[in-house]
């Protein structure tokens, strides 16, 4: 289970931000993770240890590898502790969405 973005880059644009861009949805995708550490159902810890933020060319992917995860986040019956709940990822990435494309112009701006 992952949430991506993709950016597409226009051949006109200068060449160094393709990288800035990347750079940015790289940060906006660590931020979208830790905002879901939150929320994310914690037992024993496996499913919070499991997120990620990996580059795949211009997209970047969050989620959560352990095999428990997608049931986790879909499962709307269960009831967690600790104000933590289902739709961790989907919650989080919502609510910073902004942050996605903040990210991208601050590393562009900055390139």
């Amino acid at each position: 289970m992952a949430k991506q973005w993709k950016v597409t880059i226009d051949a006109s644009i200068p060449r160094k931000w393709p990288a800035a861009g990347r750079r940015g949805l790289l940060r906006a995708g660590e931020e979208i993770l830790a905002a879901s550490q939150k929320d994310v159902p914690f037992d024993t810890g496996e499913l919070s240890r499991s997120g990620y933020v990996e580059p795949d060319g211009d997209r970047v992917a969050v989620g959560y590898r352990d095999p428990k995860a997608a049931a986790a986040h879909e499962n709307m019956t269960t009831t967690y502790g600790n104000g933590r709940s289902a739709k961790f990822l989907e919650r989080a990435f919502n609510e910073h969405r902004t942050a996605v494309l903040q990210h991208v112009k601050r590393e562009i701006d900055d390139a």
